[in-house]
């Protein structure tokens, strides 16, 4: 599921079979534990199916998603610059393979795998 990725200081691009997502940061890069989903505007948060075609697209490299799961979720991205910062970002666009499930796909992809003895 790798892909290509690439960041300067004003986007980030992610690229593979999936798709293509450009994202641009909202938020200065500071402490991962500084960021709180309740100071992170709603016009930056996306529902659950964006979190997944995010997650397939991504491969979860160097970024990931949070904030609130229940009830569709309102969710955002958050790019990290190393293990402990990070900037918030908003989806500039997303581009999905058109027929791909992203619930059903990631569902695909954690399934354990039988091993033949």
């Amino acid at each position: 599921m790798r892909g290509d990725w690439k960041a300067d200081s004003v986007q980030t691009r992610w690229s593979n079979r999936y798709g293509t997502l450009v994202v641009e940061p909202v938020t200065e890069v500071g402490p991962v534990a500084g960021i709180r989903g309740a100071n992170i505007d709603d016009e930056v948060k996306f529902d659950l199916d964006t979190a997944g075609k995010i997650v397939l697209v991504t491969d979860n490299r160097r970024c990931q998603v949070s904030g609130e799961f229940r009830g569709g979720g309102r969710l955002y991205l958050i790019v990290h610059t190393s293990c402990s910062t990070a900037a918030v970002v908003r989806v500039v666009s997303l581009d999905f393979a058109e027929g791909v499930v992203p619930g059903d796909e990631i569902a695909r992809l954690a399934a354990p795998v039988a091993l033949e003895c």
